[in-house]
């Protein structure tokens, strides 16, 4: 993958170089030593570093190894200063079973006694900083400053025995400066001499980055997991919290988030501590406050797809046979989760089970394992491959079930024709098929079914017109509708749709350009855990499956009502991108959307929902281009200082969320919004408008688009809080308008329930909001759409290829 880098300026660098020397005549110092040989081919910066690492030796008992570095173009890389190594041994267990890495370097923590009493010091693996020495032709020496001959841990005193006929890794960390980016490198020896023959590759950090786009830690110099596992295996553990640092049994733990077991019971959180306990990173919690069905709020990690489809981070061959959309990079020891599973891994996501005494011991509300106690030893028998209740069938198999049930199940909904009835009213004849044959909806199958709706809209141009959902005159559900009956052949329905009925299209005049949308909505069928299918009102309904190659788009052309296979929906992403980290986007449950076109049925710029005056969401879009970004933001905020009163709580966007390449394609981040340019309404209370017109808000005003998006991600309250002078508004009694503070976490309030507290922007925040409206021509609290339509001139200096292009500011595009 490429890297996002600094460029290193030559010219800087070479005023510099004359200025060292600039200061005498040549005449006034005595001749130096001759330095090492240089290279006229080498280069002293890189977009990109190539690192190969050769054999380590020992010198006088010292381990040293040499590396070589090259730029993108195989050129030698010089000037490479600052490096971190670490160095661990693959260990079987007893049984030769599984393994895990062990680290010859450790370190003690310094918790602090004060902030945690009755907290011991232990031992944490750690790098080394050892002798670096730069031969001036692409290639360095390192030398261990730490004896691994006679390694011994800081805390227990006892040998960490040097076992040179296991397999051994060193990790090479490059670290990141103005010259070159980051580059991590690992180097498995068997030092008796021989091949490496014990191997632990399980996942390769391609896999994490579809999703991540670069997994960094440790201040961005940490960017691979074979470097990772080197510190992160079952030497390390949290002394604060508890918890494992074994990359097994934290990476689950990470992902699981809100739907770890434990989290059902209020209070419980799962939270790793930096080394000396100085802050705290919590991934999952139930706060316990909010009191709904006896469950506090549960906040944290959310996976964004079917947490059983381990394939997306480990796979081997045989998955790929399994699955040919396999996600996950296929390396030789990925298949171990289901060949070996583990107490330690199964825990991880299971951590409500216990599978042994010490476990019920340290959580003794924990239920027992059936087999218990249980062990490695026993987990084949029953989990084994080919056993029924192997990993695989329990994990992938039932998730790729999940997925293709409804397209076994051969249903399809597709509307194949219009016909005109008046000016503006149609007959929309939809057609039900299964496996190629008509079915009624009073069909057995059907009732499996959640109910299915048929969804119209319109597109002049500038996207969908008007805003379908369940209540709106655009949406039919296919049964029990009076405007909807059965057509003369089995498996056909005629829906009733006059577009005049919503005068957001056309203004209710008659269709005479552009397209009309057909799409249905509400397609899942439901099963129970064995992918059976089960009556959707069944409390043994598990699963409800998204069958998306049942539902068909079409668009016909609005003047002749032919059938148009042209049309391109305008979308502000590129939906396979989504598909990346998602694996299949799924969104509302039951009703189960997972194509753009229902989206954007749905969820464009003339989309309103009201919210409470007291809601976080308030003042805020429905339109699919604001509402993605405050998703994927969990509501929360890049820019803003007061970010929703929500300080301390974690942004969980798995990639940085300036990294607009993760779900965009270049032509989609540019400006002028080539998609969706028209302004969207967004929520607003009821309120004077005070900006010179005595108009007054009536719940809905509209913000200009660029703005729309702009704010989504920079302003911290609403858009539709900020009046046309670029000021918060005030309430109808010209008073600061309240919020809840989300930050006391409801303590001490009955029922959750928060103090409110004004809602405020910062400084920081006002100036870019007086930029958007003086230098670009945003409009805030527009009474109409056309009113805050064409007004922008943000392409001026914000389109790509500008000084302050969007590609440059939010990173390049990569």
């Amino acid at each position: 993958m490429s890297k996002k880098i600094t460029k290193y300026n030559l010219l800087a660098a070479t005023i510099a170089a004359l200025a060292l020397v600039g200061c005498n005549d040549g005449k006034d110092g005595a001749p130096g030593e001759d330095g090492p040989p240089g290279n006229s081919d080498t280069v002293t910066s890189a977009a990109n570093v190539v690192v190969t690492m050769l054999p380590p030796t020992f010198t006088e008992n010292k381990l040293v190894f040499t590396f070589k570095a090259e730029d993108q173009n195989g050129s030698p890389l010089v000037g490479i200063t600052d490096v971190r190594t670490t160095l661990a041994k693959l260990i079987p267990d007893e049984d030769n079973y599984t393994s895990d890495w062990s680290s010859y370097l450790r370190k003690a923590t310094d918790i602090d006694s004060a902030q945690h009493p009755g907290i011991n010091n232990v031992s944490l693996p750690t790098s080394d900083k050892g002798e670096l020495i730069d031969n001036m032709d692409g290639s360095y020496q390192y030398t261990f400053t730490a004896s691994v001959l006679d390694a011994v841990d800081p805390v227990s005193g006892e040998a960490i025995v040097w076992q040179e006929a296991l397999t051994h890794r060193i990790g090479l960390e490059v670290r990141k400066s103005d010259n070159y980016p980051v580059v991590n490198s690992t180097f498995d020896w068997v030092p008796a001499g021989g091949d490496v023959s014990h191997s632990r590759q399980i996942v390769a950090i391609e896999s994490c980055n579809s999703c991540h786009t670069e997994l960094a830690f440790h201040g961005g110099n940490r960017v691979d997991t074979d470097n990772c596992v080197t510190c992160h295996n079952p030497d390390a553990n949290d002394p604060i919290s508890g918890e494992s640092l074994d990359l097994k049994v934290m990476a689950h733990k990470i992902h699981q988030g809100i739907d770890l077991p434990t989290l059902a019971e209020a209070g419980n959180k799962y939270s790793l501590f930096t080394r000396n306990g100085d802050k705290e990173t919590v991934y999952a919690e139930n706060d316990g406050i909010w009191v709904l069905n006896n469950k506090g709020t549960i906040d944290g990690i959310n996976y964004p797809q079917d947490i059983r489809n381990c394939t997306g981070c480990h796979a081997d061959d045989a998955d790929l046979v399994l699955n040919p959309n396999l996600q996950g990079v296929i390396t030789s020891d990925g298949g171990n989760w289901k060949s070996m599973p583990t107490v330690e891994t199964c825990s991880s996501c299971h951590d409500n089970t216990a599978f042994n005494e010490a476990m019920l011991a340290a959580k003794p509300n924990s239920e027992k394992h059936i087999m218990f106690p249980a062990d490695n030893d026993t987990c084949l028998s029953c989990h084994g491959e080919g056993a029924g209740m192997s990993v695989e069938n329990v994990h992938t198999v039932a998730a790729l079930g999940k997925k293709s049930a409804g397209i076994d199940y051969g249903v399809k909904f597709e509307v194949t024709h219009l016909i005109a009835t008046s000016a503006t009213a149609f007959d929309v004849h939809v057609r039900i098929t299964q496996h190629g044959e008509g079915i009624a909806l009073t069909d057995e199958f059907l009732q499996y079914k959640n109910s299915v709706r048929l969804l119209m809209n319109w597109d002049n141009g500038a996207g969908f017109e008007t805003h379908v959902a369940k209540n709106t005159p655009n949406s039919f559900e296919l049964d029990n509708n009076p405007l909807c009956q059965a057509g003369a052949t089995t498996g056909d329905i005629v829906c009733q749709w006059d577009s005049a009925l919503d005068v957001n299209i056309n203004n209710g005049e008659p269709l005479s350009s552009g397209n009309i949308l057909t799409t249905f909505i509400s397609s899942g069928v439901c099963v129970d855990s064995q992918n059976e299918r089960v009556n959707c009102k069944d409390n043994n309904a598990l699963e409800k499956i998204s069958a998306p190659s049942t539902v068909i788009n079409n668009f016909f052309d609005a003047a002749t009502l032919a059938y148009n296979p042209d049309f391109e929906l305008k979308l502000g992403a590129n939906f396979n991108k989504c598909d990346s980290c998602h694996e299949q986007v799924i969104q509302h449950d039951s009703r189960r959307s997972d194509d753009p076109s229902q989206c954007k049925a749905c969820h464009n710029s003339n989309r309103f929902t009201r919210s409470p005056a007291d809601s976080p969401r308030d003042g805020g879009s429905s339109d699919l281009k604001f509402e993605v970004h405050k998703i994927h933001s969990n509501f929360r905020f890049v820019d803003a200082e007061n970010d929703f009163n929500m300080v301390g709580r974690n942004e969980f966007y798995s990639a940085p969320i300036s990294d607009c390449a993760q779900c965009h394609d270049a032509s989609q981040i540019d400006l002028p919004l080539a998609q969706n340019s028209r302004a969207s309404i967004t929520r607003a209370p009821t309120t004077s408008l005070n900006d010179g017109n005595n108009l007054v808000r009536d719940g809905a005003v509209y913000t200009s688009p660029t703005a729309l998006v702009c704010t989504s991600c920079h302003l911290s309250v609403g858009p539709g809080l900020i009046g046309a002078d670029g000021k918060v508004v005030l309430d109808a009694d010209g008073n600061t308008l309240l919020t809840r503070d989300l930050s006391s976490n409801g303590l001490g309030y009955d029922n959750g329930e928060f103090p409110q507290v004004p809602v405020t922007i910062t400084d920081k925040e006002q100036s870019m909001l007086n930029h958007m409206i003086l230098n670009g021509g945003a409009v805030f609290g527009a009474s109409s759409q056309g009113a805050a339509t064409g007004t922008e001139s943000c392409a001026t200096c914000h389109s790509i290829g500008s000084t302050s292009g969007v590609d440059k500011v939010h990173g390049q595009m990569h």
